[in-house]
């Protein structure tokens, strides 16, 4: 329950009186004075002079008027107190809304921001792996051409080498051919020897035609022995050309395993680059949804965003409203307070009365003067 004052009912106590509401309210507070009276006493001794001065009338005119008016204006006075609280609190409230409405602005702004800087780095991110995706296609093409040529240089070396065995085979052939025909005609070259030997003892001619014969065989055994130094010579050059074909056999094989070691690096390669390429058209794939994504977020937030724009222009039209209204009791209130103004106070009544009770000043003008009797 709310409790009103009012005011006591002498002029010259400033003290207030609780009322509930309820019965009749009290005149006068329980106040004692120094002299021992109470307000009561007094307002009944002030009363009495200013009946006595012929106020009662105006007193009692105004006492009848100001009791007519207490209660409407001590209502309108606590309907106004009730009436600014509420104000205040709706004000309070509003302005609260206003900021929490201006920050959650201030946020979906700030997440549209980031939303869009998301979609931009998504975009970014994607063109960086489109990038990335045609230097893995260029490099696995690379790669193909270099297999493909790393084969046809194995390819080539092993034909070649087989090529270069066929030609040192053959010519190991023919050296060999040629051995045989000089060790044929060295054996044939001996037995002529033999022959001419045992011609040359038999017969026993003359030692001119002996030494003729000797001379002769020497002669063929000299061709015979260059002969068998030309087919030695040739088995050799035949065995070093076998050598020589062999290690170049061996070289091509060589070259033909680390043709098949570079084509199998460059097919692990091409491998290797068609996982990349995989791999970034996975994440050009993600980057896309997530720039897909980045933009549904910040047509969301837009969206949200011109909604909470709506409610502060309606929680803004709110408060003028409420402006224009608390604008409107602020002027009820005024009048109802320049009208309580134009009625004299307890101050006022009071000197009206002080000034009609005090007994006025003595005429300097009558009465004997000092000195007269003297004249």
């Amino acid at each position: 329950m709310v409790q009103r004052e009012r005011p006591c009912g002498y002029s010259g106590c400033d003290r207030t009186i609780p009322y509930s509401g309820r019965g009749r309210p009290r005149e006068y507070c329980d106040r004692v004075w120094p002299d021992g009276e109470t307000c009561q006493q007094k307002a009944e001794q002030q009363r009495a002079a200013a009946k006595a001065a012929g106020l009662d009338g105006p007193l009692v005119a105004y006492r009848q008027v100001a009791e007519a008016t207490r209660p409407a204006l001590e209502a309108v006075q606590a309907q106004l107190s009730e009436l600014l609280a509420s104000l205040r609190a709706v004000e309070a409230g509003a302005l609260d809304r206003i900021t929490a409405a201006e920050a959650a602005a201030v946020a979906a702004e700030e997440r549209a921001e980031q939303a869009e800087h998301d979609r931009d780095t998504a975009v970014s991110r994607a063109g960086v792996a489109d990038q990335q995706r045609r230097e893995a296609v260029e490099a696995q093409r690379g790669a193909e051409r270099r297999a493909r040529d790393a084969e046809k240089d194995a390819e080539d070396a092993k034909v070649k080498a087989w090529r270069e065995i066929a030609e040192h085979d053959h010519k190991r052939g023919k050296a060999e051919a040629a051995r045989d025909e000089a060790q044929a005609n060295l054996k044939a070259l001996k037995e002529r020897f033999d022959r001419l030997a045992d011609d040359a003892d038999a017969l026993g001619k003359s030692n001119k035609e002996l030494t003729k014969q000797a001379a002769a065989a020497e002669k063929a055994q000299a061709v015979a022995e260059a002969a068998q130094r030309a087919a030695e010579n040739a088995q050799a050059a035949a065995e070093a050309a076998r050598d020589e074909a062999i290690v170049k056999r061996d070289e091509a094989a060589d070259k033909a395993t680390a043709a098949t070691t570079r084509a199998e690096q460059a097919e692990t390669e091409q491998t290797r680059l068609r996982d990349e390429l995989a791999t970034a058209q996975q994440t050009v794939q993600e980057q896309q949804d997530r720039a897909a994504g980045a933009e549904a977020e910040r047509d969301q937030l837009a969206s949200r965003l011109t909604t909470a724009e709506q409610r502060v222009d309606e929680r803004d039209a709110e408060i003028e409203r409420l402006r224009d209204e608390v604008e409107r009791v602020r002027g009820e209130r005024d009048q109802a307070q320049a009208r309580a103004d134009a009625s004299p106070t307890h101050e006022q009544i009071a000197e009206m009365i002080r000034a009609a009770v005090q007994p006025p000043a003595a005429d300097e003008g009558d009465g004997p003067q000092p000195g007269d009797s003297h004249k």
